[in-house]
């Protein structure tokens, strides 16, 4: 069955490079009753509560003494009752700027962007439950090749996500990115993979750039809003993540997880099977 867009427009944010509110959680877990009495977590459940907004956030496995077998599952009955608006998925082994080899998978192999996958999302599903997961991962920086894409999608995966304007995405030409930038979502027809566009980068922006920049995606008729900050970020940023989810609420945007958006994605069985998948298209690698 082809992937469809069954909305008009949608939105989804998410927060990258996530670990550090979940080692908070871990640390507080014996003087809190919520996660929700975490900063970072009320600040996504006020979003939710007024804008509609979904979450999902994209988990490093280690950083410094902390990593997610060390997680407490106490809370678990209560990230699976918030599922239907906040979730977990894959992003990187580790958070440690030195080892850049671990925390991008430009140059790793198959079976070491496998074994990452697969350690951290059995810890979600252990600490946090199986409604939890979201099926659509995003890696560190779009990092990743095409070994590790068939990696990741032999681990069941329903998609992942192209960069944002300027930035790298796995080992995709700069002509081929640039062709997809002005996209909403494409299918691979080589590797038969459902990419989702990145479009609303909130780190390293003013909010002025950021009205900006959704100004612009609405004028092209873009029918998705991709909207991500990071864990570790998102208090000084802020007033960008509430300008965005106001400007996607305000211009009729739908708030919602890429498995309602899309439904079922099987896969495409050819290349031409791949062109102009849901008004998106798709573009041919160089």
């Amino acid at each position: 069955m082809m992937p469809e867009l069954i909305v008009p427009k949608m939105f989804h944010a998410a927060l990258d490079d996530t670990i550090e509110v979940l080692e908070e959680i871990h640390e507080k877990r014996d003087r809190i009753d919520s996660i929700f009495e975490v900063e970072v977590m009320r600040m996504l459940q006020d979003y939710h509560r007024r804008y509609g907004a979904v979450f999902t956030l994209y988990l490093f496995y280690e950083m410094g003494d902390f990593n997610l077998s060390m997680m407490t599952d106490r809370f678990r009955e209560e990230w699976i009752a918030n599922s239907d608006w906040l979730r977990l998925s894959f992003h990187s082994r580790t958070r440690v700027p030195a080892i850049t080899d671990f925390y991008r998978y430009t140059e790793r192999d198959y079976d070491t962007a496998k074994a990452d996958f697969e350690l951290i999302k059995g810890e979600i599903l252990r600490f946090a439950g199986e409604p939890v997961w979201d099926n659509y991962p995003r890696t560190h920086f779009w990092s990743g090749n095409q070994e590790t894409l068939r990696a990741w999608q032999d681990c069941g995966i329903s998609g992942t996500f192209f960069s944002y304007p300027g930035y790298s995405a796995y080992d995709l030409s700069q002509e081929y990115l640039e062709k997809l930038w002005g996209k909403d979502y494409w299918i691979d027809p080589d590797l038969s993979l459902l990419l989702i566009t990145t479009n609303v980068k909130l780190p390293c922006l003013s909010v002025a750039d950021v009205a900006e920049r959704l100004q612009a995606l609405h004028q092209r008729d873009a029918r998705i809003l991709e909207i991500f900050a990071d864990d570790y970020n998102l208090v000084e940023l802020a007033e960008h993540m509430e300008s965005a989810l106001a400007f996607a609420v305000e211009h009729d945007y739908q708030g919602m997880f890429y498995d309602q958006a899309f439904g079922e994605v099987d896969g495409v069985r050819s290349v031409s099977d791949a062109q102009d998948v849901g008004g998106a298209g798709a573009v041919t690698s160089s």
